[in-house]
Formats: structure tokens, sequence, C-alpha cells
């Protein structure tokens, strides 16, 4: 446990923390003795916290576990005040490492990352049948808006004559703080499930002050907001929601619950709880049914692609058979223009030369020859008649409504597929895009920064923004935010140097970060003689339970369990001196009482030695150290004494 009264002497603090870590008894007498203190108004602050214990830890639950741990904590300490406690033993109470523990509790079943608000959580029937609302107020996190809240809590507590609270709400942040009616001077006790680098480092703390205006003044520079988030235009409506805050103030519920009433708040709870699990298997219904759904759809998507190939290949088919039309039509119309010309009489279409027909006789005609009479004058032969190109054989007739028809679906195929390859071509140069697991916004994968093993994905500036916070705190490892959250926690992720580059961090951060790294294999070591602080291996200082400076020019030599001065001289160390005594009774030949294991040096005189311990009464050599005998009876020890110098063989 961790106790710190602020005061004027801030450059002792870090020691001060040190030693109240180290001893817990040291810390409950230190609180006993400022009760008094606290109660009166003698100091303006003072902390309690217990390390290892906030609403990350092991005893608590995860980042959306404030506004539980705030709501279970004015449950408890409101329904002790109700019930008759003092504000003495109260403050005794917030005090105790137990106490916060059971504030805690709750936390350890939470694992919804989900932040619910507090009238949600009111719902709650350990809650509803606990806590009564007053009143709900809205503003900025200001100092003015905060101060008006807490004054306003401390008149409810003033009028109702008993303790009251407001649970101060701050996206992502919730927070409780108390007005305590019946202290000496009036008392505000801050309860903050988060660890705080400035205040309370290791864990969650009640704060103790004595004035609304102390309060205010901590709480606004705790929840204070850049203010250029009102002025710009452009910013979505969810950034500018962190400059708002809210306060909701409670009091004790006026019945007092027995057994019979908490029995009612647990039926209440386990039919809400039968409730949420119907809810939940209907969902899980309506979930089972969509993917039916989905994989019908699937199936007749592949029926319908599959329809498509057959259709294209039936168009690529028909495409050739219109290209062969095309050529058919062509050559009909060749020929009907050959034609048209060789139906023009005795006229050829090269030359315009008349033709001479023969003409047949009628005694002529039947027969093979005909002959002219003699003398008859023979005409000229006439020119040789070329024989028409036999016309081409008619196909079927394609009607204009079918040409039209044609053309007009090879034009709408033809674009088509311009419009396919165009869409192709803009789906492959399309950026691609993912969802950032801090501020849920989309961005492009070129500003994406991955975490691994865990391969979360985050845009830049938010794990910039998160690392450097980390490296503030100095935090190390730096774990994936999204694995830290995550309830199982299973194998988180590691935000590693590679990564760390890659974010551009300042060089004065970069520098930190280095330090840390180089912080988990090794351990800063202070050397009470050369005054000088050097960096040794981990393993070999956990290893060594004597350390020795290893500054040159200095070879100090201290214990490292109680930080004494060791000589190397002086054989092996212990704390406690024994080690040491015993080599200096080796070298300088004493012996020990064989019956209370007395150091005796023998000055002078002979080697029979007689303890002079009360009770020993034991009686030994001097030379071999050997009992002679354990009485006070002068004849006992005679007789022994006789015995034992007979038989020594060292005498």
């Amino acid at each position: 446990m961790l106790c710190i009264a602020a005061g004027s002497c801030r450059g002792s603090l870090l020691p001060s923390l040190l030693s109240a870590m180290s001893n817990a008894d040291d810390d409950r007498s230190n609180i006993s003795q400022d009760l008094p203190k606290i109660l009166s108004g003698e100091l303006p602050e003072y902390i309690v916290t217990h390390s290892g214990h906030s609403q990350y830890s092991n005893a608590g639950g995860g980042v959306s576990a404030c506004g539980v741990a705030a709501l279970n904590c004015a449950r408890i300490v409101l329904g002790l005040h109700a019930a008759g406690i003092d504000s003495t033993q109260l403050v005794q109470q917030l005090t105790s490492r137990r106490f916060l523990e059971d504030i805690l509790k709750p936390c350890l079943s939470w694992s919804i990352s989900f932040h619910l608000a507090v009238d949600d959580i009111h719902k709650a029937p350990a809650f509803d049948h606990t806590l009564k609302l007053v009143s709900s107020n809205f503003g900025q996190a200001s100092y003015g808006f905060l101060k008006r809240l807490l004054d306003r809590t401390a008149e409810v507590a003033q009028k109702r004559q008993t303790s009251a609270c407001v649970i101060i709400t701050r996206p992502p942040e919730i927070i409780a703080c108390f007005s305590i009616v019946d202290a000496p001077s009036p008392l505000f006790v801050i309860f903050d499930s988060h660890p705080r680098p400035n205040k309370h480092p290791d864990g969650a703390a009640f704060i103790f002050h004595h004035s609304s205006t102390s309060v205010a003044r901590y709480l606004a520079e705790l929840l204070k907001y850049d203010e250029s988030l009102l002025r710009e235009q452009g910013l979505q409506w969810q950034a500018q929601l962190l400059t708002q805050c809210s306060g909701d103030i409670f009091v004790a519920s006026d019945a007092v619950l027995n057994d019979k009433g908490w029995a009612e708040v647990a039926l209440d709870a386990s039919l809400q709880v039968v409730s949420l699990r119907a809810q939940v298997r209907e969902r899980e219904s309506q979930t089972q049914e969509l993917t039916n759904e989905k994989q019908r759809m699937q199936a007749e998507i592949t029926s319908l692609e599959r329809d498509l190939l057959r259709i294209d290949n039936l168009l690529q088919r028909e495409r050739a058979k219109v290209e062969h039309y095309k050529q058919q039509m062509a050559t009909l119309r060749d020929a009907s223009k050959l034609a048209s010309q060789w139906e023009t009489r005795g006229t050829t279409p090269q030359t315009g030369y008349s033709f001479w027909r023969p003409r047949r006789s009628a005694s002529t005609a039947g027969t093979n020859n005909a002959f002219a009479p003699l003398g008859t004058p023979i005409p000229p032969s006439p020119p040789l008649v070329p024989k028409p190109e036999p016309k081409p054989e008619p196909t079927e007739p394609i009607s204009d409504v079918d040409l039209v028809a044609l053309e007009l679906q090879l034009a709408f195929n033809e674009e088509n597929e311009q419009l396919e390859a165009q869409m192709r071509e803009l789906q492959r140069i399309q950026p691609k895009f993912f969802d950032c697991k801090i501020c849920f916004e989309q961005h492009q994968e070129d500003n994406v920064a991955i975490v691994h093993p865990c391969e979360h994905a985050y845009c830049r500036a938010c794990l910039l923004s998160y690392a450097a916070s980390k490296i503030e705190e100095h935090r190390y490892p730096i774990l994936c935010p999204t694995c830290t959250a995550d309830p199982q926690g299973n194998a988180p992720g590691e935000i590693d140097d590679e990564a760390i580059r890659q974010l551009g961090l300042t060089e004065e951060q970069y520098v930190v970060f280095e330090e840390m790294q180089m912080f988990k294999y090794s351990i800063l070591v202070h050397c009470r003689k050369c005054l000088q602080s050097v960096s040794v291996d981990k393993k070999q200082y956990q290893a060594q339970n004597v350390i020795h400076c290893p500054l040159k020019g200095c070879g100090y030599v201290w214990c490292k369990q109680c930080s004494q001065p060791v000589d190397p001289s002086a054989g092996e160390h212990s704390c406690d001196g024994t080690k040491e005594l015993d080599h200096l009774m080796n070298k300088q030949g004493w012996k020990r009482c064989p019956g209370c294991r007395t150091p005796t040096e023998k000055i002078s005189g002979c080697n029979h030695m007689s303890c002079k311990v009360p009770g020993c009464n034991s009686h030994f050599c001097y030379v071999c150290g050997q009992l002679t005998v354990r009485s006070a009876l002068p004849s006992d020890i005679r007789s022994a004494k006789q015995k034992h110098y007979m038989n020594c063989k060292l005498h």
C-alpha cells in the first residue's frame, strides 16, 4: 500500500514512494498517524493507493470497467455511511487493501470492451436497489462546470444529511467523487480506478481533499481537452464529444435491504440474465438462418456464373455467324451488280462492242451444218462472246430488321466488354481500406501499421499516439491495445523496435524507448561510494548477492540485500554477521560452547573451559572443543575432567 501526503516537499516524493511500498506495517502506522490530519483538513491532499490493484490488473477488468468500478464504489461507500458508520471508520475502510479489492471484484468478470453509460449500468438490480439518482448534469469539462457540480453534490449531502456521490463521465473515463457530511471539516474523496503517471502510477487510488475548489482544479487538469476541437469546423461531432462531460449525483437508497431484499435483487438479476440468454439464443438462431440464406445465395450465384459462361460462349458463336453473314452479304451485293451490267443488251461492260448472233434458217433447222450458196460473200467472223460466270447460289435472305438487331447487339457487347475492362482496371488501381481498431475510422492500406504477431491493424497516427503515451509513462513492453483489452489475454502482440521506427517518433521519445529496451535486459545500480549510476546485466545482478561497483577506480563492494559494505577479505558475507563471525573465530582460534553455542576465547589458564551463560553449566576442552560435562556439581566436574584429559588426543 502506498500513501502520499501532498505538501511542500515535492522533490523527495520518489524516495518516500519506495519506502512506503517496502514496508506495509509502516504504511498502516502512517495512516493511523495521518488520520486526524485527514479529517481535520491539515493535509491539503492525501493519496492512498495499492500497487497492482486497478481496473487493468488481475484484480480488475479491462479498459471499459471504470464505470462498474465507480458505481460499485458508490454503492459500498454510501451504503456503509447510510448504515451508521462514522467518517473516521469510513476513512479507515477506504485506506485498506481489502476494501479496494471488494470494490474491484465485479470487474473480474467484466469482459465487455464497449463503454456503457452510467444510466445503463445503474439499471442493474444491484445498483438500482441501493443507489438513488438525484440529478444529472451536462456541460464542458471545464473548471467552472466541475466546481458547480461539486458544490451541487455538497449541497445535496448537507440537505439530506447523508453522504452523496457524483459520477463524472468524460468519455471514455468515469470517476467517482464523494462529499462526506459528518467529517470535522469539509471532506471530498475522489475514487479513480485508472493508474495516473503523476499521482498513482501503480494502481487505483482514493484522493482526499478538503475543498471543492481543489477537487475541481485537479479534475479539470485531469480531464482537460484541446480547445481547438471546438473551433475546428470540419471535425466530426464524435471528436467534439470529448470536450463534454456529465455528472450523475447519487445518494443511498431510502430502503435498507435485508436478506429478503437481497434475495429479490438476486432473483431480479437472474431473470434479467435468463432474458438476455434468451435474446442471445434468438440472435444465434437468426444468425444461423442468415448463414443458411447466405450459403443458398452463394450457390445461386455460382449457378448464375455458370449460366453466364454458357451465354458468353453462345454469344461468341453468334458473333462468328454474324461475321460469316456479313461476308456472304458483301458477296451477294457484288454478284447483283455484275448481273445488272450483263442484262444490258449487246454491250459488254468492258468494251461497249456489239456482238453478232447467228440465225438459223428453216431449211437448215435440225442439221448440224449450214452452208451458204456458191458465190455468196462470207461475212466476217463475229467476235467470241465471253461466257458469263455462273451466278452464285442464292442463300436464305436476311431481313433488314435482323441485321440491325445483330449490329446493335454487337455494339452493345463491345461497349460492355470495354466497360468491364475499365471496371477491372479501376478495381486493380483502387486502394484498399481497413478499419482502425482505435479510432474506428476507415483508412487506406498505405497508412496501415500492423502489430505482430497478432496482426491487428491501426492507422499510423493512432498507433503513434498510443506508443508515445506508453513511452511517456515508461511502460515496457508496449503491448497491442486490442490484445490488452482482450479478456482471454492469449499471446498479446508487441510494438517492437521495427514498428517504432516506422511510426515516426521524435528523437527524445526514441531515446527513452531505447532506454526501456535496455532496461529489459539490464538494471540500474547506484554506488554509494562514487555516487555514480551504471547499468549492469540483469541476470548477473539477480544471480549475485554481493555487488561490485564496475566503474574504474571505485571497487566498492556492498550487499544487495542489506546494502551494507562488504569486506572481501572477511570471507563470505551474511546480513546478520554470522558468517563474518565464524570467519573471525576460525582465524583467531576461538571456540563455541557446545552447550549454548556462545563464542568463547581463552585469555589465560588451562584448557578446561566453564561456560558462564546462566543455566548452561557446560564444561568443555578448549583444544578439541568436545563437551566434558553439563553439571554444576564439583564432583561430577572433577571426574569428567580427569576422564577426558586422559583420553584427549589433541591435549
